[in-house]
């Protein structure tokens, strides 16, 4: 026989392994009834709307109208699939309250089978809508595949009842359409977080929302099947609910975001009709220049001539006056005689000099001209500065994969325009070609008694040996291709106008450059 003790050990672990049993046997009939989802099939028949019922789909309705209209007026029409997705869901939640067949009858058909083709109809365009809204280039956006492959797949519950009908049972296609609608609802938290934000709050809603709607969903619906098994009438109402959080969240973002995007698309046209006008008047005051320069040019040339053709005919008289001075008495060297054939000399010099004279480079010409053609202050708006120096300089960062940032408040800069314009280009130029950094910060900022203007870069920078060196005009590094003129450049027109220069290098750490343009 078995001992008394050992029996009874052997009868309570029976005893307790068959609740443990019991309990995992109703847990998975539980888990089942989720996706199983009878209340899905059983309609309240003979279901009479009533006041709540109208209020509900009325403004359900007039919500999803509202939207439509706002985003095609808007142009986003991108976002009208989330209009269609939430009308499906208004119809879906119909055809399982009851609603739908009060208003179409209470044939097999709308009981049964038109729940069924709404129910799978909606499932596939939910899972369409999350792979046409996974936006790059985050990178959930490589699920865009997975989930139209869903999508087909869902569809083919619908379309494919004909065939199936009579041979499957309708409730046993009902398991694995729960099972793929469930998901599509949980799937609708993953469009969101790809999509850009353009404020904080936007951003938080984003992220939050879609997790409250999903939490909400798996909560709901667990609780039903797992602890208060509702009636169908409050099963509806959870239904509603889920709806109701789903548009108002989806709608309500669609409508934001197309607000948002027709407002960056506004923007992007005002700047591009903006940076068209400033190329326009550049263009202008390019050919103005060129044709100021043409002028000066050819005035210079004239000029020229004229000086040439005088030291011409200068030179005979010349001749016989140094014939004269040596037919004179005492033409020694500090006699009067002497002194005279000096001057004659010096003057022949002069002559000779303009006759022999070769054509001066035109880039001489033009940079004396540059130098000499406005000595006089201007109040011009620090924004002209800055676009001036993106419109010369951005392309040039670009291609070169340089990040070229320009920080510039709104005020007005009173200094000499040129010549400021000529500091500015300098220092930048040196920077994106020179310095090998990969960005380059442009800063404007107004100080008591003037502006500071500011060049940093995180490149290779210089020694203090080195910046000695290249202040002087001419001097430049052993593997730079320019002709060494930039930095000089730009510290003899701050001492010209009285301007502070100073710079700021460390190798390897970059190089900062400040210019204190006085207002005086």
């Amino acid at each position: 026989m078995i001992p008394g003790e050992l029996a009874h050990s052997i009868e309570d672990w029976l005893v307790c392994g068959r609740r443990h049993l019991q309990i995992v046997h109703k847990l998975c009939v539980a888990l089942l009834g989720v996706f199983w989802s009878a209340t899905a099939l059983g309609l309240t028949e003979n279901y009479i709307p009533v006041a709540s019922d109208y209020i509900f789909y009325t403004l359900g309705v007039s919500g999803v109208v509202f939207s439509a209209v706002f985003i095609v007026a808007y142009r986003e029409y991108k976002w009208l699939g989330y209009t269609a997705f939430a009308a499906l869901l208004m119809l879906n939640a119909s055809a399982m309250d009851g609603t739908l067949a009060y208003l179409l009858g209470g044939s097999d058909f709308v009981l049964w089978l038109l729940p069924f083709l709404i129910y799978g109809a909606t499932a596939s365009c939910g899972y369409a809508l999350v792979a046409a809204r996974l936006e790059e280039p985050h990178r959930l956006a490589t699920l865009k595949r997975f989930f139209m492959a869903l999508a087909v797949i869902t569809a083919l519950f619908p379309i494919t009842t004909p065939l199936w009908l009579y041979r499957i049972q309708l409730p046993s296609m009902w398991v694995p359409l729960n099972f793929l609608f469930f998901g599509m609802v949980l799937a609708q938290i993953l469009p969101p977080l790809t999509w850009r934000s353009y404020n904080p709050i936007q951003r938080f809603i984003l992220r939050t929302f879609p997790l409250v709607v999903a939490a909400y969903t798996c909560g709901a619906y667990l609780s039903h099947y797992l602890l208060l098994d509702l009636e169908q009438s409050k099963l509806n109402i959870l239904h509603r609910i889920l709806l109701m959080l789903f548009s108002a969240f989806s709608l309500t973002v669609v409508i934001y975001q197309a607000f948002q995007s027709a407002k960056a698309r506004e923007t992007a046209e005002r700047e591009a009709l903006m940076a068209a006008r400033n190329q326009a008047e550049l263009k202008l005051a390019l050919q103005q220049s060129e044709q100021d320069y043409a002028q000066a040019q050819s005035l210079a040339t004239h000029n020229r001539s004229q000086l040439a053709t005088v030291s011409h005919d200068l030179k005979q008289p010349i001749a016989a006056l140094r014939g004269a001075i040596e037919r004179l008495d005492g033409s020694g060297p500090d006699t009067s005689s002497g002194r005279l054939a000096r001057a004659v000399d010096y003057i022949d010099s002069l002559a000779q000099s303009y006759v022999g004279e070769e054509q001066v480079p035109a880039v001489e010409a033009d940079v004396e001209l540059v130098g000499s053609s406005h000595q006089g202050r201007e109040k011009v708006p620090a924004s002209v500065y800055s676009q001036t120096l993106a419109q010369m300089f951005s392309a040039t960062a670009s291609s070169e994969g340089i990040e070229l940032k320009i920080e510039c408040p709104e005020f007005t800069l009173y200094a000499e325009p040129l010549a400021t314009m000529r500091i500015m280009s300098n220092l930048v130029a040196n920077a994106l070609t020179h310095s090998g950094a990969q960005r380059v910060i442009i800063g404007f900022r107004e100080i008591p008694g003037g502006v500071m203007f500011r060049v940093f870069d995180n490149g290779k920078g210089m020694s203090r040996e080195q910046l000695q060196m290249f202040l002087v005009e001419g001097s430049k590094g052993a593997d730079s291709s320019g002709d060494g003129l930039g930095l000089g450049i730009v510290r003899g027109l701050c001492e010209q106008y009285d301007s502070q220069l100073s710079i700021r290098s460390r190798p390897g750490r970059g190089t900062c450059v400040r210019v204190i343009i006085t207002a005086q």
